[in-house]
């Protein structure tokens, strides 16, 4: 038997409002469950995408982003996500906050031994434009240093090649 759409109206209103037992919600939830919903039309999706432009998203609250990163724990990220990321994210300006920030949440950290390292060697053999050179030489005229770190460079370049090509440390 198959209802007019008039008889549908008047089922529809006769159970608006009313509350439905849990046994109830979990017979629509099965009955559901599996099948795949009615896909929006172009028409339809033109119009959700015209009602959001300009308006600004609400932020999600605490318990909103703790879900979302649990929910991304765990997973690989794939080569080109990450280099797509890392392109995006070059070359954007800091703001002041962000800085300041990124600053405070280091302060006081020590770098590994093999951190250490590493950075020891990114800088080795690099090679600097005279320009770069002078606005060194610039920044460090006015610098006081104490006695006992005058030594402690001086015995640290024992040997060494001064990047700035002068060789020794005259103190």
């Amino acid at each position: 038997m198959k209802h007019t759409i008039e008889t549908k109206q008047k089922m529809r209103q006769s159970a608006l409002g009313k509350p439905k037992s849990q046994e109830t919600k979990d017979k629509i939830s099965l009955a559901k469950k599996g099948k795949p919903s009615k896909p929006h039309s172009q028409e339809s999706i033109e119009k959700m995408r015209l009602s959001k432009i300009g308006k600004k998203r609400a932020p999600f609250s605490k318990k909103a982003r703790e879900n979302m990163s649990k929910g991304q724990q765990g997973k690989k990220m794939s080569e080109e996500s990450k280099l797509k990321i890392s392109k995006s994210s070059k070359g954007r300006p800091k703001s002041k906050e962000a800085i300041k920030k990124s600053r405070l949440a280091n302060l006081g950290r020590k770098a590994s031994e093999e951190t250490r390292k590493k950075m020891s060697d990114s800088g080795k053999g690099r090679k600097l434009s005279e320009e770069h050179k002078q606005i060194l030489i610039q920044c460090n005229k006015d610098r006081v240093v104490s006695p006992e770190t005058r030594n402690k460079m001086r015995e640290a370049q024992k040997g060494n090649q001064n990047r700035l090509g002068k060789g020794k440390i005259e103190g």
